[in-house]
C-alpha cells in the first residue's frame, strides 16, 4: 500500500527526532538549572556563614575594646572588666564558643584561642605564662602594662553534607580603656 505524500505534514521518523532532541535539550537544560540553585544554595550558605563569624568578631572587638581589667584569661577563656564594670566572660566549651554562657548559635569552631600581644613594638605574641609573673591565673595592672591588646586565632567551621569546611580568622583587639594605658 501506498500513502501519498503530504508536503505540509511530518512523518512519523521526523517526529521520533524532534521529540528526542528536544527531551535531550530539556534534560542538559535541568540539570543545568538545577546544578546552579544548589551552587546558590551552597553560596548563600557560605555568605550568612561568613556573616555570622563577622557579627562575633564585631561583637567580641567591641567589648574587648572596652577591657578596664584582665581578670583571668587562659587559651580556651577571657573574662575581663568592662569600663562599666560588667564581668564578661568569653570562653571555648566543646566546638561551642559562649559569652557569659549564652552561646552563639549555629556556629562550631573547630579550634578557637587568646594570645597577648606585647606593647615592646615588635608586636610579638605573649603567652599567659610570660604575662602572669606570680603564676595565678590573674594579670593584674602592672602586668597588664606589658601587653597592648589580644590576638584571637578562631576556626569556625560548618558542613557541606558530609564534608566539613574550616575558615581561618584572625582578631587583634587593642585595649583603649585599660588602666595605665
Amino acid at each position: 500500500m501506498k500513502y501519498p505524500k503530504n508536503p505540509l505534514g511530518f512523518t512519523l521518523v521526523e517526529l521520533l527526532v524532534a521529540l528526542t532532541l528536544f527531551s535531550i535539550i530539556i534534560t542538559i537544560t535541568l540539570s543545568v538549572l538545577f546544578r546552579i540553585q544548589r551552587l546558590q544554595k551552597e553560596m548563600d550558605k557560605k555568605y550568612e556563614f561568613r556573616n555570622e563569624i563577622e557579627s562575633i568578631c564585631k561583637e567580641m572587638e567591641n567589648s574587648l575594646k572596652n577591657c578596664k581589667r584582665l581578670i583571668l584569661v587562659n587559651t580556651k577563656m577571657v573574662k575581663f572588666l568592662d569600663i562599666s564594670d560588667d564581668t564578661i566572660i568569653y570562653s571555648l566549651r566543646g566546638d561551642t564558643l559562649y559569652k557569659d554562657n549564652n552561646p552563639f548559635p549555629r556556629i562550631l569552631f573547630d579550634s578557637f584561642s587568646f594570645s597577648f600581644v606585647r606593647l615592646n613594638g615588635n608586636g610579638e605574641i605573649a603567652d599567659l605564662n610570660s604575662l602572669d609573673e606570680d603564676h595565678n591565673g590573674v594579670v593584674s595592672d602592672t602586668e597588664l602594662t606589658h601587653i597592648s591588646g589580644i590576638m584571637i586565632v578562631m576556626n569556625p567551621c560548618y558542613f557541606e553534607g558530609l564534608k566539613k569546611v574550616k575558615i581561618e580568622k584572625n582578631l587583634f583587639i587593642s585595649f583603649r580603656n585599660a588602666k595605665k594605658f
